[in-house]
């Protein structure tokens, strides 16, 4: 099975492509490096998009303040599973 590392770069520029996103349901991240700038790009993602059930987050080394701002996104969508 091959590992993918997508770039801080590359994250945001998938996050800002999903703000308007109708087709993609589910994104499965887990043992990618999140920093706080693509925790940034995921909360303005999470308020603006409603196609999205399923995040997968788990072991990316996020920290408190990316944490917050992945929840207060969660606060505009609450169908979305997110799995840290």
């Amino acid at each position: 099975m091959g590992e993918n590392k997508p770039t801080s770069f590359g994250l945001i520029a998938l996050f800002e492509s999903l703000e308007t996103n109708k087709t993609l349901k589910n994104i499965y991240l887990n043992d990618t490096l999140i920093e706080d700038e693509v925790a940034k790009a995921i909360n303005r993602t999470l308020i603006k998009n409603n196609t999205l059930e399923l995040l997968n987050i788990g072991n990316c080394g996020l920290d408190d303040e990316s944490i917050s701002l992945i929840r207060y996104g969660l606060m505009y969508n609450k169908d979305l599973k997110v799995r840290f």
